[in-house]
This record gives C-alpha cells, sequence and structure tokens, in this order.
C-alpha cells in the first residue's frame, strides 16, 4: 500500500511538472482585435502569424507563406469568383484570404514557393486577366506592378509576357462562377496551349479611390455563355468573425477592409513567429486538440471552414488542393489498421509496454522515462506525416495526368476550330513535356518544405534551449546569492560569538 501511494505521488509530480513545462512555452496569444485607422504593416504580423510563417527575402523585406498548402498550389484557386461594382471579387475559403488576396502582391520563389508581400491598398483581387476561344485565366499580380492611384503602374514588367505559365490558373468560362473553383482549374501542364489561344484584358481604375477591375467583364461571359450572372454588392463588414471572413447575405457581400498606412511598423517589430516560436508550437497544439474535439462532437471539415491551421510549412490536413485522388486509391491508413484504430490492440501494446519498463526508482528517472517516450512518438508522427504528405502528393499528380488525359482526349473527339490534326499532336507533346515538368517542380519544391521544416524545428528547439539555460542560470545565480548571504550570516554569526566570548574573558 505504501508502495502504491508513493507511486500515485509520484505520477502526479511528474503530470504537474510537465504541464508547467508546456505553459511556460506559451508566451504569446492570438491577437483578437481589428485595425484601427492609423494600423500599419505590422497589424499583417500579428493576425497573419497563427497562419503562416514569415521569413526575410530581398529585395522584398518580410514576406509571408501560408503553412497549410500542398507542393502545387496556386494563389486565388480556393474559393470562387463574384461579381460586384468593383468587377470580378475572390471570396476566398482560408481565414487569411481576407489580407492576402485583398492587398499586397504575391511573388515566386523556388525555394519558399508561394510568398505574399504586404500592401496597404485594397482590391477585389490583384490578378492578371486572360480570355477567349471558352476560356477564362488569371494569375496574381507580381510586386513588380504598383498602383498610382488611378491605375495599374507596370513599369518595365510586362504582364503578357512576363508572368511564367506556372502562375496561371484557368477554367472554362462557363465554369468560372463555379463556388468551388478549384474542382474545375485544369491542369497547369495545359496553360502552355491556352496561353497561346487567350488574350491579355488585364484593365483597372479606380473607383471612390479603390481599384477596379473591368478588363473581363460579366457581359463578356452572359455574351458567350448565354447565362445571367448574378450581381452583388460590396459592404464593409459591420462585425466580422474570429477568421475575418466575408459573409454573403443576399446579394450583399460584407467584406473585412481595414485601412493601412503605408509604412513599415513603429519601433522593432517583428513578425512574432521569428521571435517566439515556442509559442507557435503551443498554438499547433491547442489548435489540433480543438480540431479533434470538434471532429468527436460531429463537425466536419466542410462546415468548419477553418482549414488554415498553425503548422510547419506545407502540412495540409483537408483534400489535395487541385483534382480528388484516383479512384480506388486507398492511404496507407486505409488499408492497414492501427493500434490507434483498435481499443483492444492499443490496451494489450500498452500493458505490454508498461510491463517491460522497469519501474522508476528516482523523479529524475520517470522524467528521463517519459522524455523519451514523447521523443519516440513524435519521431513516429514525424515518419508518419512525411509518407502522407508524399501519398497525398504522388495522388495529385496521378489525378492531374488522368486529368490532363481526359482534356486531351475531348480535344481529339471535338478539336478546336482551325487546329489541324497535326498541330494537335504537337499541343499534347509540349503539354506532356509541360506536366513532366510540372511533377518535377512540385517534388523540388517538396524537398524544400521539408528542409524549411527542419529549419523550423531547429530554430525553435533551440529558443527552447536558450530558454532554458536562462532559466537555469538565473536558478544558479539565485542559489549563488543565497549561498553567499548564509556564508556572510555565518561569519556574522561566528563575530558576535567571538565579541561575546571576548566579553566575557574581559
Amino acid at each position: 500500500m505504501r508502495h502504491s501511494s508513493h507511486a500515485l505521488a509520484l505520477l502526479l509530480v511528474l503530470t504537474v511538472a510537465l504541464v508547467g513545462c508546456a505553459a511556460t512555452s506559451y508566451q504569446q496569444s492570438e491577437p483578437d482585435y481589428y485595425a484601427s485607422d492609423d494600423a500599419d504593416y505590422g497589424y499583417f504580423y500579428d493576425v497573419l502569424s497563427p497562419y503562416g510563417a514569415w521569413y526575410q527575402v530581398d529585395p522584398y523585406g518580410w514576406v509571408w507563406t501560408p503553412y497549410d498548402v500542398p507542393a502545387g498550389w496556386r494563389p486565388y484557386t480556393d474559393g470562387q469568383w463574384l461579381s460586384t461594382a468593383y468587377g470580378w471579387t475572390w471570396l476566398s475559403d482560408d481565414p487569411w484570404g481576407w489580407a492576402v488576396y485583398h492587398y499586397g502582391r504575391w511573388t515566386w520563389d523556388s525555394y519558399y514557393g508561394w510568398l505574399w508581400v504586404p500592401g496597404n491598398v485594397w482590391a477585389p483581387a490583384w490578378v492578371a486577366w486572360r480570355y477567349g476561344d471558352g476560356w477564362v485565366g488569371w494569375a496574381p499580380l507580381p510586386p513588380q506592378v504598383g498602383w498610382s492611384g488611378e491605375g495599374l503602374d507596370y513599369g518595365s514588367y510586362n504582364v503578357d509576357q512576363d508572368i511564367s505559365r506556372y502562375r496561371w490558373s484557368f477554367c472554362e468560362e462557363k465554369d468560372f462562377t463555379n463556388t468551388r473553383i478549384r474542382t474545375v482549374v485544369v491542369p497547369r501542364s495545359r496553360n502552355v496551349t491556352l496561353l497561346k489561344t487567350t488574350r491579355d484584358v488585364t484593365r483597372y481604375r479606380s473607383l471612390d479611390g479603390r481599384p477596379v477591375e473591368e478588363g473581363l467583364t460579366s457581359d463578356m461571359l452572359q455574351r458567350d455563355t448565354k447565362h445571367t450572372i448574378q450581381r452583388y454588392e460590396v459592404s464593409d463588414a459591420p462585425g466580422v468573425s474570429r477568421d475575418r471572413g466575408a459573409v454573403v447575405r443576399g446579394n450583399v457581400v460584407e467584406m473585412y477592409r481595414p485601412r493601412i498606412q503605408a509604412r513599415a511598423p513603429q519601433g522593432d517589430q517583428l513578425p512574432p513567429n521569428t521571435k517566439n516560436r515556442p509559442s507557435e508550437k503551443q498554438r499547433l497544439d491547442e489548435r489540433q486538440k480543438a480540431r479533434a474535439e470538434r471532429q468527436r462532437n460531429g463537425g466536419t471539415e466542410e462546415n468548419q471552414k477553418e482549414r488554415s491551421q498553425i503548422q510547419p510549412p506545407g502540412r495540409r490536413m483537408d483534400q489535395p488542393n487541385v483534382q480528388a485522388p484516383a479512384t480506388g486509391f486507398k492511404t496507407g491508413t486505409e488499408s492497414q489498421p492501427t493500434s490507434e484504430s483498435n481499443p483492444s490492440t492499443r490496451s494489450r501494446s500498452s500493458d505490454s509496454q508498461t510491463s517491460s519498463d522497469s519501474k522508476p526508482s528516482t523523479f529524475q528517472e520517470a522524467l528521463d522515462q517519459e522524455t523519451q517516450r514523447q521523443t519516440e512518438a513524435q519521431r513516429q508522427a514525424e515518419i508518419q506525416r512525411q509518407e502522407r504528405e508524399q501519398r497525398d502528393l504522388d495522388a495529385r499528380i496521378r489525378a492531374q495526368r488522368e486529368k490532363l488525359k481526359q482534356e486531351q482526349q475531348k480535344d481529339i473527339k471535338d478539336p478546336p476550330p482551325g487546329v489541324s490534326r497535326e498541330e494537335l499532336r504537337k499541343q499534347h507533346d509540349e503539354e506532356q513535356k509541360a506536366q513532366v515538368e510540372d511533377e518535377k517542380r512540385d517534388r523540388e519544391q517538396m524537398k524544400n518544405r521539408e528542409e524549411l521544416r527542419r529549419k523550423w524545428e531547429q530554430a525553435r528547439q533551440e529558443a527552447e534551449k536558450q530558454e532554458q539555460q536562462k532559466k537555469q542560470q538565473q536558478d544558479d545565480d539565485a542559489r549563488q546569492r543565497d549561498q553567499q548571504k548564509q556564508s556572510s550570516d555565518s561569519s556574522k554569526d561566528k563575530d558576535q560569538s567571538q565579541d561575546r566570548g571576548q566579553t566575557r574573558q574581559r
């Protein structure tokens, strides 16, 4: 009985210690406020930090990239297009979309992937447009294209020639108003053909001090598709949800459009994830626990609409961002049951593990064993994550190949006007070569993200190590001060004792 009580007390102490360690790493909570009239770019640092990583990249300075997008992802693909007084307005599915799709510009970096460069002017969408032969295409405008107050300032940049084919998204004009646009976007490999058969229609003007897109009008699509396109009014959201997402009420879309001053943050403010990485890990753990709790209570990914979670770059928790996996594809978790899905197996495994472990004789041994178990669990979770992401990428590649095959078969059955069989064959050969290039590019991007993830984890561990060393140094300094004080008190007591002895002798 005495041993049981001792073991229970030791377990309680260990639990408190571990909880305390976790609590000390949570140093910064997610901001829950909205931009005031004097907000600067530092506002973006705070509100976007839970959903992505900030990096300092020349020549742009601090730029942001989302955590949860797969290799091959492109901006302006998760959401839908709405016709408004400002032209085609992007309604994003992402909780961070209110900022990065309506302010600033996107650029592509071969190492980091897609990067968002902050800006302070709101627009319905910062994209270039192409149109023709039954197709609509759009691509994020780069940082080189500015806003003059009256129209786009291209400088020496040529939108019609300088935007690479990888950045474009195309769909048939009849599918352009689809509520889930990513399901109708064709493979990027088709862009080599579609860029030749469409023309640049990028046109912007100013309305009430804000940009208006007027190159691709709803009248053009209505004329060609013979379908009426609903028109929406844009209003400032009177109250926004926690993720600041747009809300459609009837024919009105309420959007969060804060006024951002064109200036850098005052003082030495840095993006939160660059100065407090341990807290980012804590947010990840808490958000994953909340997601699991919602799923246990019957929630689904579709009605949650909170697909972006704080996590190392590249991880994604929902379906792939291109087409669904090929028919009959099964993941490793479906083909083979795990101990987590079998309570009896989990129980037997736990019992055997417990019996094989030697009982800790000291608190430090118990702490070391718990640390080893956690480290092993993290290592196994990391291996499973890498395998899962590799399977997802392979599934997306297979889906893209199948989709390209279907598109080419449609061309063969109903060739485009004025295109001979020989020309069509050459086009298809070019698209097949482009598909191989795209697959190589996506695999390289995943490799780079793994390297970024390792660096992220190393930086987090280093921050934790420095924090532990700092705490250890503080504890050592406190002990040293206590020892000095005790030594000083002992010396004083000795001197006083000697003085009393000399007094008695006299």
